[in-house]
């Protein structure tokens, strides 16, 4: 869905958290995503708060949050990318907001795409957006729902 030819829509009623999400190992990311994690800040400041995850905080939030999934399940995961992913889940089911891994970058601000989204349905408890996937499955490399817990327990 092309969302640009609803450019300027606005709408009162926020339904994604004004937050955005990103997550590497610690908090001094590699150079070569400084451009791109910093466009996102940049583009969004004022209209969104910025929070980046290390791997510690992602441990902790899943332990606090999840703690029979973190014990029989997470911990437990052979690979750092299931960690990385199933966090994505658990962030988004608890806080929702907006989730952009660090090679992504913004062109534009986020806000009018966000109050576009929110108002092509206003009254849906359904509410999520993804990128386009040429495969099979869902793409996670940006996610914006207001929470995954409000979709599950609406639907």
């Amino acid at each position: 869905m092309d969302l640009s030819r609803y450019a300027n829509v606005t709408w009162p009623r926020q339904r994604v958290p004004r937050v955005i999400h990103q997550t590497y190992r610690t908090y001094d990311i590699p150079a070569i995503w400084n451009t791109s994690v910093q466009s996102v800040i940049t583009m969004n400041a004022g209209d969104f708060k910025y929070r980046r995850w290390s791997h510690a905080d992602m441990d902790a939030f899943v332990q606090q949050h999840e703690p029979h999934f973190y014990r029989n399940t997470f911990v437990n995961y052979r690979y750092d990318m299931q960690r990385i992913d199933s966090f994505r889940y658990v962030l988004m089911f608890y806080l929702g907001g907006i989730y952009i891994d660090m090679d992504n970058g913004c062109h534009r601000p986020l806000r009018e795409f966000v109050a576009t989204m929110e108002a092509l349905d206003p009254d849906s408890p359904h509410l999520a957006l993804f990128p386009a996937e040429d495969t099979f499955g869902v793409q996670t490399d940006f996610v914006a729902p207001p929470s995954y817990k409000h979709i599950v327990t609406h639907s």
